[in-house]
């Protein structure tokens, strides 16, 4: 009789152990909130339409490549971080890469840092907003781009 009566308390709690388990446990497909995600992994291949209206610009960010595309009127430019990319005669080191904030620092062939941008989502994750200062002539410019659900204009 002992016996028997351990073995149902061993089973009782080994059932309540796993309905704890169960209950406590997350649905992750529920949401992609990670805040241990930086920027770039959040927005990995979310396709951004620019506000501005005298070209069709679109802005792509691939965290496996560390690199990010421009898409403007159909031309696809790709330039990768922290590095010197050619076919843009600039690179953009990346300063900061957290949850919500990208902030890159372009440079010239000769390494002088020609401009500050840094890029933050709205609250909802539908938009992002950039600031440029550029030193040169130390001006400012913001823009905003849209999230669109178009996939990867470049492919």
């Amino acid at each position: 009789v002992v016996k028997t009566r351990n073995n149902l308390t061993m089973k009782k709690l080994l059932l309540l152990s796993a309905i704890l388990i169960f209950a406590c446990s997350s649905d992750s497909s529920d949401t992609n909130y990670n805040s241990n995600q930086t920027f770039l992994e959040r927005f990995e291949g979310v396709v951004w339409q620019s506000e501005a209206t005298e070209v069709d610009a679109f802005l792509i960010f691939d965290n496996d490549n560390y690199s990010a595309k421009w898409v403007i009127n159909g031309d696809c430019l790709v330039w990768y971080f922290d590095v010197y990319n050619e076919n843009i005669e600039s690179g953009f080191n990346v300063i900061v890469n957290d949850y919500n904030q990208l902030v890159l620092d372009r440079f010239d062939a000769d390494n002088n840092i020609i401009s500050r941008s840094t890029t933050t989502s709205s609250s909802d994750e539908n938009s992002l907003i950039e600031t440029v200062i550029f030193y040169v002539d130390n001006t400012e410019s913001t823009s905003t781009s849209y999230r669109t659900t178009l996939t990867d204009p470049c492919n």
